[in-house]
């Protein structure tokens, strides 16, 4: 018994997608100022959730400052680069509060653990002593960098998701069959 070949995923995108050019004009970074005064700031996105891999994932533009997200934009179902080169491309969808609130979170783990560790080293160093001060922001630090890390685990989607996902994006419906059929032989 032959086995068929195994499709190429990466392909398939709707016909609605838009193309990175347009893309890369809501992804827009100013510098403004100079010396102490310098502020970074423009529209990224941020909270990458719900992936289906070699396929699709959801991320949020947000305005940011200093690369800190702030204020959500809208989110995006977002299309891994194709085979041929074709790069990134994705379609505007609902605002997901999973995408913000992910990428709210990592940005509040960075900038409590850059306190934290810098609150302890500056102890250390001025003060001269390694009291729990200095420790308990070292675990601080160290347990909001692991909070960080951990909500890789987030960026999966369910089967369920997945499948939403794809009826949003207008998949043809030989390609929401592929979806629905690779993941019926992934789930255990």
């Amino acid at each position: 018994m032959t086995e068929s070949p195994t499709p190429d995923f990466r392909s398939i995108k709707p016909m609605s997608a838009v193309p990175l050019t347009e893309l890369r004009t809501s992804e827009e970074t100013h510098v403004a100022g100079h010396g102490p005064l310098l502020l970074i700031f423009g529209k990224r996105f941020y909270g990458p959730v719900d992936e289906v891999p070699e396929w699709f994932y959801v991320a949020t533009s947000f305005w940011h400052l200093w690369f800190i997200p702030l204020v959500p934009r809208e989110s995006w179902l977002l299309f891994h680069e194709s085979a041929g080169g074709g790069g990134l491309q994705g379609i505007p969808i609902a605002l997901s509060w999973k995408s913000v609130l992910v990428a709210w979170f990592r940005a509040l783990c960075i900038v409590l653990s850059v306190f934290f560790g810098l609150t302890a080293l500056a102890r250390f160093f001025l003060v001269g002593q390694v009291g729990d001060l200095v420790w308990e922001c070292l675990f601080l630090s160290g347990l909001l960098l692991g909070g960080f890390f951990l909500t890789g685990r987030l960026r999966g989607a369910s089967p369920e998701r997945a499948l939403e996902l794809a009826e949003q994006a207008q998949l043809p419906a030989d390609q929401v069959k592929d979806l629905r059929e690779r993941l019926e032989r992934f789930q255990v």
